[in-house]
This record gives structure tokens, C-alpha cells and sequence, in this order.
């Protein structure tokens, strides 16, 4: 939508080609939420592919869907589908991630829209003391995982 120009309208048009019963029961409420958040700001749209990022040897594939550009600052934005509401622990750690994995270049703030509630969460400044958090936890992971095999 955002990459052709077309107006937030335009999910009106997708959702009437959806066929799964459990797309109809989420993605009114998704298509409303992220009208929501957006509101009747212009939007631009920037392409962005996924980054990766790495510690312990294990690597995590970060995929912001979105690079956006709203009243002149830019956002590196993750969806967030489901209903249930992002854990509120979980959001920090996530827009860390985020802003790690994003070239410095783009000058883009991480953001998470949470579609199915109306919101859009952003950190002006993250704590950096969260990539230790993020260290730890993907070293635990790696341990795990090496356990199994």
C-alpha cells in the first residue's frame, strides 16, 4: 500500500479478497488499528530490508516490515498481530533489537505497532544496559540448543 502510494483505503479493498475465517477475525480489527495509529498523518514510504543480528553464535533474523517516515521523522516499525497485548517487559527488549540491528545511517527510531490495540510504542532513548539482557538471553538459547542436539 505504502510502497504503490495508495491510501489507507486501499486495506479496505485487500481485506474484501480474504478468504481464511481466521483472517476475517483479526485483520478488521489490525486494518483499523493501524489506521488508527497512522491517523491522517502523511506517510513515506522507504524500502528496508532485514538485518541480522548475532551473539553466542546464535543469529536472529530482525525484521521491521516497515521503514516510515511520519511528520519528518523516521521509523524502523515492527507489526505486532496478535490480540493479546505485547507484554509490557517485552517491548523495550524488542525495540532495542530493533535499533541495533538498523544501519545508524537511516537514522530511523525503532517502533512496534500494536495493531489489534491502536498503538504505536517508541522509545526516544533506549537503555543500552538492555544489550546485556539481550546477550545473556541468546546465550542461553545457544546452551539450550547445543543441549538438544
Amino acid at each position: 500500500m505504502h510502497k504503490q502510494g495508495f491510501e489507507t483505503s486501499y486495506l479496505d479493498e485487500v481485506l474484501s479478497r480474504v478468504t481464511d475465517p481466521k483472517k476475517l477475525t483479526s485483520y478488521p480489527k489490525c486494518i483499523d488499528g493501524y489506521c488508527a495509529c497512522l491517523g491522517d498523518r502523511p506517510v513515506e514510504y522507504s524500502p528496508y530490508k532485514p538485518r541480522k543480528w548475532e551473539s553466542s553464535g546464535l543469529e536472529v533474523r530482525v525484521n521491521p516490515e516497515l521503514m516510515l517516515t511520519i511528520r519528518r521523522v523516521r521509523y524502523a516499525v515492527k507489526l505486532y498481530f496478535k490480540a493479546e497485548p505485547i507484554p509490557q517487559g517485552a517491548i523495550a527488549p524488542m525495540l532495542r533489537m530493533i535499533e541495533m540491528s538498523v544501519p545508524k545511517s537511516l537514522k530511523a527510531k525503532p517502533a512496534i505497532i500494536d495493531l489489534q490495540h491502536s498503538r504505536m510504542h517508541t522509545r526516544n532513548e533506549l537503555d543500552p544496559s538492555l544489550d546485556a539482557l539481550l546477550k545473556a538471553e541468546a546465550a542461553s538459547f545457544a546452551v539450550l540448543w547445543d543441549a538438544l542436539e
